[in-house]
């Protein structure tokens, strides 16, 4: 057995001694706002400390009936004592490893909360997470605390709609749209009312998230519903200025009237509609994402945030960047970043299949405006300026299994990369608290791409994909079975130090080793996250495909429009 091996299962065996030995522990016990509460213990990892742990808290009315599509309520107090150790449903979706299947209740709006048992009362820094998946598909409980409540911290996540049940509009105040989002400020307000409750510090709040929950964290921070409800905010993999990110009003009608007409709802009139739509069972709701469906399963994201008319419930009224340029943006210390192949969420899926690999080489324009969200534009446009793309990143060669490489690129760049960089310097320019950049390129034989549909004698090719730096943080075993080695035991171990030490202070490194970004240029200091250790500060975040990205005109480039940023050449 070797010496990894026997480290994980020294880890586990301890976590359990643990475990037997918190049977003698009295149950945890809370009081918020709401009522009374009854958790249980679990253990973190590797060090088996104690953790109490609150699951199944409701924050809001079931969103059913007259409720669906409306901006939620706060749950109503309860008699008595709440038994909380068992995490709420999902939000309605399809099922991961079943896509055909609709999961959840709609009856979802819960949250989880969990901190460390120490020997000595003191106040801790709260750290909430918002999960990821397209806006589509996912749940907090996916992940856990065991990694996180290692260090003293308060660890929430929650659930939030997700799909139309949550991001459906019709550009009016009949369904404005953001419903998801409104979940999350709600969730928010209850841990700034509740979380003393749990030994968190109020005035002390990270909010993290990966993919859409990065882009979501990106939201909150922009959102003049959610001001003052958070200190600090880290977005993996994901921001608001994400072409898969947001919809402009028009588009996102477009969409619901697509998905109404495909239910048999009416679409002359907003309010015939959202009444039609309300009748539907949910599991038809979900489904009928299939007749938006255009080439696989493009486009990715179906149902998005989007800009509504404005209000003082108003999530967003206007495009992210616009926020900046009227000084909307919060004053909060921001830590962004992505893994070095992001595009591995788009790449596998199609390298993976023969045939779907070819359709994209022949038909590369047509393809690519589908999966860039640019189908609307002129078919002339497209073709003009997708060619110059394909040029820029595939030169003459065609686009088979020996150019996943540039495929890679290409999608990295298009679907993360470059609107993390556009967001970074936007709230850099915005606002005085600091901006850390990072990117994560420790490699491991525990990897996201497997889950995104590669096999194992082909994952290693597609690079660190996107999503994983999730299992350095959490416990994912249903999407990375393999057991952690002992490089990754140790790049956990930094990585959670990293997260951890800016939730506490603003800044990932106590010593001033990783530094702000300033302005981006071509000397922009940011972190490479290669392995455990201290962090290794580089210059310049590829610099070349940014500026050749900058380039295209119908990207992510966001609040410009299409005739100012024109170009003729890549």
């Amino acid at each position: 057995m070797g010496t990894a091996m026997l480290g994980v299962l020294a880890a586990t065996l301890l976590a359990g001694c643990a475990l037997a030995g918190q049977t003698e522990l009295a149950a945890p016990e809370a009081r918020v706002a709401a009522g009374s509460l009854r958790g249980k213990w679990v253990a973190s990892k590797p060090s088996g400390r104690a953790v109490a742990a609150f699951e199944g808290i409701p924050f809001a009315k079931p969103p059913v009936g007259e409720l669906r599509f409306k901006a939620p309520m706060a749950k109503e107090p309860w008699s008595g004592v709440l038994v909380a150790d068992k995490t709420g449903p999902v939000c309605p979706q399809r099922a991961f490893s079943k896509p055909n299947v609709v999961e959840g209740s709609e009856d979802c709006l819960y949250l989880n909360v969990y901190y460390p048992k120490l020997t000595a009362d003191k106040t801790l820094p709260v750290m909430v997470f918002v999960h990821g998946g397209g806006f589509t598909t996912g749940a907090g409980s996916i992940y856990g605390p065991e990694y996180v409540t290692d260090r003293d911290v308060v660890f929430v996540n929650f659930n939030y709609r997700l799909g139309p049940l949550g991001f459906l509009s019709t550009a009016d105040d009949a369904v404005p749209g953001n419903q998801g989002m409104k979940d999350m400020v709600l969730a928010l307000q209850w841990v700034r009312d509740n979380i003393r409750a749990f030994g968190g510090d109020p005035d002390s709040v990270t909010i993290f998230g990966e993919s859409a929950g990065a882009a979501s964290v990106h939201y909150l921070a922009l959102s003049p519903l959610a001001k003052g409800l958070f200190h600090r905010a880290i977005q993996m993999s994901g921001s608001a200025l994400a072409p898969w990110a947001f919809y402009e009003p028009a588009r996102a009608r477009a969409k619901t009237d697509k998905l109404a007409a495909a239910l048999g709802c009416p679409t002359h009139c907003s309010k015939a509609l959202r009444d039609c739509l309300v009748t539907k069972p949910f599991e038809d709701i979900i489904r009928g994402d299939v007749a938006l469906l255009q080439w696989l399963y493009h486009p990715m994201v179906l149902f998005r945030p989007t800009a509504e008319p404005s209000g003082p419930g108003a999530f967003l009224d206007k495009h992210p960047a616009k926020v900046y340029a009227d000084g909307g943006a919060h004053d909060v210390a921001v830590m962004t970043g992505v893994t070095t192949h992001e595009g591995c969420i788009v790449v596998v899926p199609i390298a993976e299949n023969e045939t779907a690999l070819a359709d994209f080489d022949q038909h590369f324009t047509e393809r690519a405006a589908v999966m860039l969200f640019t189908d609307h534009l002129p078919q002339s446009l497209n073709h003009k300026q997708f060619s110059q793309l394909r040029q820029a990143y595939f030169g003459d060669k065609a686009i088979n299994s020996d150019t996943v490489d540039e495929f890679l690129d290409l999608t990295t760049d298009a679907f993360f990369s470059y609107a993390s960089i556009e967001s970074v310097k936007l709230h850099a320019r915005s606002v005085k608290s600091p901006v850390f950049l990072y990117e994560l390129g420790h490699t491991s034989d525990r990897t996201f791409a497997t889950a995104f549909g590669a096999s194992k004698a082909t994952k290693a090719k597609y690079g660190v994909c996107h999503a994983d730096d999730l299992p350095y943080l959490f416990s994912v075993s249903e999407f990375v079975p393999e057991p952690p080695s002992e490089s990754d035991m140790a790049f956990s171990s930094t990585l959670l130090d990293l997260f951890t030490t800016f939730a506490a202070t603003g800044a990932p490194t106590k010593d001033g080793s990783w530094p702000a970004v300033k302005d981006l240029n071509d000397k922009t200091e940011f972190a490479y996250l290669g392995g455990p250790g201290p962090v290794s500060v580089r210059r310049g975040f590829h610099n070349e495909r940014m500026e050749r990205w900058a380039k295209f005109p119908v990207n992510v480039n966001p609040g410009l429009a299409l005739s100012s940023h024109a170009r003729d050449e890549l």
